[in-house]
């Protein structure tokens, strides 16, 4: 599962997941909410967490 930030309230797994909390959903999932949601970009390690 990847994680996704809510655009809109969600209800997920019986939980409200408010706009801009993070949320882990299947790419079935994040498809079906559509605009919902938004794919969380990968988080870039600084060069000096490289080291």
């Amino acid at each position: 599962m990847a994680e996704y930030i809510a655009k809109a309230t969600l209800v997920h797994n019986g939980q409200i997941v408010k706009i801009d909390e993070t949320v882990e959903l299947t790419e079935e999932q994040a498809k079906h909410l559509g605009d919902k949601v938004e794919k969380k970009a990968a988080a870039k390690k600084s060069s000096k967490e490289k080291e």
